[in-house]
């Protein structure tokens, strides 16, 4: 992937280009026509095949970082486009697009923070603004200070606190996808534990993960709702888990299954 940046002077128009490891053209500019408390930001798919569209996004906050990234590892790059409020929260924006299929250029749908996220023992917690997002081994992570109950909204005492989102991709009619940013859990996935003749699985947002570690949970019925920490892994060598049967079963990789909880 590569990426490349121009700007023509400070407070002017800013000009990005970028070049995704399937070699389409991403082009994005900055504008302020209202100010520069304000952007508007015009994005080109130059060279996909099924678009070729011009996005115009109105009234977004000032790009902080704009980048191309393979979140979920499927060879097509994303483009994140990261905002950042000129308040006194400095509040930190997602906006991404995602290749379907090198086709067409999607948007991400981005979670809002809901109010009931903020309250004690949530994932954010003493959230107030003033954040950063960037990628980090592999994966797009949020981090904010958190503020207590007794800090001014510029004088956070808190520690350092992180979120982390990963890409989730729904198949849709004609063979389209969908695309949305998803928290990744401290605690561990919530899945759908799923079994047949071909092997043992995780259902996270409609897609299977195939477990290589699956004789360690022989006890758990098809349709049991977990909760599961696991890392991702390219192959598997474990004996139990070739097919024994005819029927096929579709899976996006395999993964070792490393903590595993009853719902």
């Amino acid at each position: 992937m590569m990426g490349l940046v121009f700007l023509s002077c400070q407070n002017a128009t800013q000009h990005y280009e970028f070049v995704t490891s399937a070699k389409k053209r991403i082009l994005v500019t900055e504008t302020h026509p209202k100010g520069e408390s304000q952007s508007t930001l015009n994005i080109w798919d130059k060279d996909f095949k099924h678009t070729k569209k011009n996005i115009i996004l109105e009234d977004v906050d000032p790009i902080d970082a704009i980048f191309l990234e393979d979140l979920d590892e499927d060879g097509l790059d994303e483009l994140y486009i990261i905002t950042k409020g000129v308040g006194s929260g400095q509040y930190a924006g997602i906006i991404g697009f995602a290749s379907d299929t090198d086709g067409s250029l999607r948007r991400i749908e981005v979670p809002e923070i809901q109010e009931q996220e903020l309250s004690t023992g949530k994932l954010f917690y003493g959230y107030m603004g003033k954040d950063d997002i960037r990628v980090k081994n592999g994966t797009l992570v949020r981090e904010f200070p958190v503020f207590l109950p007794s800090d001014t909204n510029d004088a956070p005492s808190g520690q350092m606190k992180e979120v982390r989102y990963r890409l989730v991709k729904k198949r849709k009619k004609r063979g389209h996808h969908d695309f949305k940013l998803a928290y990744i859990s401290e605690d561990g996935v919530t899945a759908e534990f799923v079994r047949d003749c071909t092997g043992s699985y995780l259902r996270i947002d409609m897609q299977d993960y195939k477990i290589c570690n699956a004789s360690d949970f022989d006890a758990i019925i098809t349709g049991t709702v977990v909760e599961a920490k696991f890392e991702k892994t390219l192959q598997c060598t474990a004996t139990e888990d070739k097919p024994v049967c005819l029927m096929q079963h579709e899976f996006e990789g395999w993964i070792n299954i490393s903590n595993l909880l009853l719902q």
